[in-house]
């Protein structure tokens, strides 16, 4: 479960950024090839282009993402964690058993999920208005893009 909600806010994440950013798509893809499976490192590509676009109540919110992220990040960098039973050393991971609070970690991805939902909705959004413009201006003017 803990595997499948991380690589849920990764390709999340990853969506943002070639799909709904405003990041040129050569740039794009350079980042998801750089940053890899690094959630925070992907976080902090596109945190700019939230702050500018996506419209938030107040700093608490981007607060309360970016340690959320942090933590997820902190605890499994390298995103094997879950995926694999040991280490490339082949040092197992989970030598002692583990006892997670699964509801408050099921809660805290799902809400980090809504909301990445919600700023690619905001900046897709932006994103057509934007081409709508241009095609207008085009039309209105007739100048070539």
């Amino acid at each position: 479960m803990c595997y499948l909600y991380r690589n849920a806010i990764e390709l999340g994440l990853k969506r943002l950024i070639i799909e709904d950013s405003h990041i040129d798509s050569s740039k794009a893809f350079k980042i998801i090839r750089n940053k890899k499976h690094s959630i925070l490192g992907l976080w902090n590509s596109i945190i700019d282009e939230v702050k500018k676009y996506v419209n938030m109540p107040d700093d608490i919110t981007l607060d309360n993402l970016q340690q959320y992220i942090k933590a997820f990040h902190n605890f499994d960098k390298s995103s094997d964690l879950f995926r694999y039973p040991c280490d490339k050393d082949m040092s197992p991971y989970f030598i002692e058993p583990k006892k997670l609070d699964i509801e408050n970690v099921a809660f805290c991805f799902e809400e980090l999920c809504n909301f990445l939902a919600y700023v690619s909705s905001i900046l897709n959004e932006i994103k057509d208005y934007e081409s709508d413009m241009m095609v207008d201006m085009k039309d209105c003017y007739g100048i070539i893009l």
